[in-house]
């Protein structure tokens, strides 16, 4: 009986227990091995010295009455599957899908046929799930030391590169200072051309080393409570001496809400993120313009924007803008693009995510740039904000399922079985479509053709892949519209309580 299938049923009914029993292993064949249980204590008792690779549970026992009964053999045996016997009720067998059963079945329909079937999908169903669960663990753990090499990569070969860029800036400071004799002017225009750029290098090198730090998680935030209005004051006072070449009129204004306000961050970091976005401002802004930075306490948030007179986003990059490496296409001259290699919008981003708070830049071609970051006042105080939410599912017990799920936690929910659907409705939404829950298995237009539409109409709605194929080649093609969520079918309350978690605080739209 070494390859049986041990089976527990759990059942208090004589005459059930004896049909069951003839139905599962009653042939000479059969690859069952039954024992059964008549009390919720004495399964789990059975289940605490014994193995079982599926469980019959019938929620109605002596000693234990509903969903509870489920949950205790569920903690007792979390990785075995169970199906739930129910005397009719459809909403329990559902809500004990929602729970973590792999399957219910109505007592009043029960045959051979059927619950032999009914066993062995729950089996291949938790079979598969768990292939999936440690494919996705072995995915994770490849993806963590790739990124880890790639830190050490950075870290090594930055600190290589400041030993040699030392010895090139002391010696044009030498130069400079004619320590080794006079230079005539075309010797000094070009050696001061040398300690320009290895300044620019030099900062680059802080900057790469910063971004790979904050990604890795390795920046510890020292936060403390902070006088908003005073920060941005002060530092646009110090900053009003770079405005001076072009000048740039730059301003502040702070509203009332923010004068009693204290605000938890880590100040240094804020600040860093303030004068990139002021600092990327004066460099697109032209002659004699303007820069206005503001600042108001918007229920549990601080939000500040810094918006300029420049020429402008141009919309096929406004999303691209945060990406490490990522440039807009000048607007001096000749079409030659800034002086900058794209690192300063994505360290602002890494920042303001670490603080739970979230960035954006809105802009019209033309018109100039705001770029907008939203801050908790106290992330350990912080409640949830209720999220507008899609499910896109053809399978209509889950979108009920996590419709009623979500809709308990107090967000607005729309469900829809198809592709095509989906698109129009977030068309519809704009942009206060906070989040969707996306299969990719969908009627018509498969859900990574939703997620291209999505990325283009809505870049701002968070997507989270909803499957029970983590292994397609379906998904890792839509892998490439990063950043995504994964969640594998069958999932539970605490994988959509984690997604939920890392949706951003919801930007604020006009209108709503």
């Amino acid at each position: 009986m070494s390859d049986s299938i041990k089976l527990l049923l759990i059942e208090d009914h004589p005459d059930y227990i004896t049909i069951l029993q003839q139905f599962i292993a009653g042939e000479p064949d059969s690859p069952f091995e039954f024992h059964s249980a008549g009390t919720l204590a004495e399964g789990l008792g059975y289940l605490a010295g014994n193995v079982a690779h599926i469980i019959l549970l019938d929620l109605s026992l002596p000693d234990s009455e509903g969903l509870s009964t489920l949950t205790q053999v569920r903690s007792q045996a979390p990785n075995v599957p169970v199906v739930v016997l129910t005397g009719g009720a459809e909403d329990l067998g559902t809500l004990a899908i929602r729970d973590g059963a792999q399957d219910y079945l109505n007592k009043e329909d029960l045959n051979a046929d059927v619950l032999n079937r009914m066993i062995r999908y729950a089996l291949e169903r938790h079979r598969e799930r768990k292939e999936s669960e440690e494919k996705l663990v072995r995915i994770n753990e490849e993806l963590k030391r790739v990124d880890a090499l790639k830190t050490t990569f950075i870290t090594n070969v930055s600190h290589e590169l400041r030993t040699p860029l030392t010895v090139i800036t002391s010696a044009v400071c030498n130069l400079l200072e004619h320590a080794f004799g006079p230079l005539n002017e075309m010797q000094e225009k070009w050696i001061n051309k040398i300690g320009i750029h290895s300044h620019r290098l030099n900062d680059l090198i802080s900057d790469i080393l910063d971004l790979s730090k904050l990604e890795a998680g390795k920046v510890e935030l020292k936060r403390e409570p902070v006088d908003f209005q005073e920060m941005v004051e002060s530092l646009i006072s110090h900053m009003q001496i770079l405005t001076q070449p072009k000048q740039i009129r730059l301003t502040a204004v702070c509203s009332e809400s923010l004068s009693q306000a204290k605000i938890l961050i880590h100040r240094g970091r804020i600040e860093q993120v303030l004068t990139n976005l002021i600092a990327n401002s004066i460099k697109f802004t032209p002659q004699g313009g303007t820069i206005h930075v503001s600042a108001s306490k918007e229920h549990q948030f601080v939000e500040a924007s810094v918006r300029d007179s420049g020429p402008g986003i141009p919309p096929e990059y406004l999303q691209q803008i945060f990406d490490r490496f990522k440039q807009v296409p000048g607007h001096e001259e000749g079409g030659k693009t800034k002086k900058g290699v794209g690192l300063g919008l994505a360290i602002c981003k890494e920042i303001v995510a670490q603080h739970s708070g979230r960035i954006w830049a809105e802009s019209q071609w033309g018109s100039g740039s705001s770029f907008i970051f939203r801050l908790p006042l106290d992330p350990a105080t912080l409640l949830p904000e209720p999220k507008s939410i899609l499910i896109v599912d053809d399978d209509e017990e889950i979108c009920e399922l996590l419709a009623t799920m979500l809709k308990r936690l107090g967000h607005r929910v729309q469900t829809c079985p198809d592709g095509e659907q989906a698109i129009e409705l977030a068309k519809k939404s704009k942009d206060s479509l906070d989040l969707i829950f996306l299969d990719l298995m969908l009627p018509g237009k498969s859900g990574l053709e939703v997620v291209r539409a999505i990325r283009s109409n809505n870049p701002h709605t968070q997507i989270a892949i909803v499957t029970a194929y983590p292994n397609s080649a379906l998904l890792f093609e839509t892998m490439k519209f990063t950043p995504l969520t994964i969640i594998a079918k069958p999932f539970n309350p605490e994988h959509i309580q984690d997604t939920l978690a890392r949706c951003p605080p919801r930007r604020p739209h006009d209108g709503t």
